[in-house]
């Protein structure tokens, strides 16, 4: 369940996280007119959210929020909404936390709470690591999985899973680079939702493994790679 509402006060934005953009529509169902395609990363200002989830597209859950972009009202889906703006072209974690928090210090709608992100460096010369730890706060997994995608390089061909699904399933990347031994995404599913999510990439001199799961306040995205000498 999306907790964008955790985080609503009287004037709260939220952030289109849809690779593509996504319309915003006249009424409040996904075949009513399209009134413009949003793009990725727009701004929306959120007029009305309902509480519980009625439909999914691509087998992420949602419903339609009353939104206002631009000069345009209308609705738009729920489950590529995020009360975060998403990470800029080439933004790392730590950049992308820092410049949450920039945003945050000069926005005048009010307050909500921000990522948190911690950083470890191994001091073994002879198999060299970072972890890295980013807690998404009031975001769902799919939502959270779209930011992962940008700060940790998971390929845009892996899209954001179905909820729907075995309850144990690997999705591996159709098109690897060449040199890559593995690079695929581990998803597992219980009570009709997705519990976590683990993709890994390996090749002859580099592992990277990227963990989500939900916490109780959001997501934890933890991340470790590490080079193989």
């Amino acid at each position: 369940i999306c907790d964008l509402s955790l985080l609503m006060n009287p004037e709260t934005y939220a952030y289109v996280l849809a690779p593509g953009g996504l319309y915003l529509r006249a009424h409040n169902n996904l075949h009513s007119e399209r009134l413009t395609l949003m793009p990725w990363g727009s701004k929306v200002l959120v007029e009305q959210m309902p509480q519980i989830n009625t439909m999914t597209v691509s087998g992420i859950p949602g419903t339609m929020y009353s939104v206002r972009f631009n000069d345009l009202q209308g609705y738009a889906f729920s489950g590529f909404l995020g009360p975060y703006a998403p990470p800029g072209h080439k933004m790392n974690a730590a950049e992308y936390t820092a410049h949450l928090q920039e945003l945050q210090e000069t926005s005048v709608s009010g307050n909500i709470e921000m990522p948190q992100y911690s950083r470890t460096i191994s001091d073994d010369l002879s198999a060299p690591s970072v972890s890295e730890s980013l807690l998404m706060p009031g975001m769902n997994l799919n939502q959270a999985y779209l930011v992962a995608q940008r700060l940790f390089g998971i390929p845009e061909d892996l899209k954001c899973p179905s909820v729907y699904g075995p309850e144990n399933a690997v999705y591996p990347d159709k098109k690897p680079k060449k040199g890559i031994w593995k690079s695929e995404l581990a998803v597992r599913r219980a009570d009709g939702q997705i519990q976590e999510m683990t993709y890994v990439y390996r090749s002859k001199n580099f592992m990277r493994r990227v963990h989500l799961a939900p916490r109780e306040n959001g997501v934890l995205i933890q991340a470790h790679e590490e080079s193989i000498l």
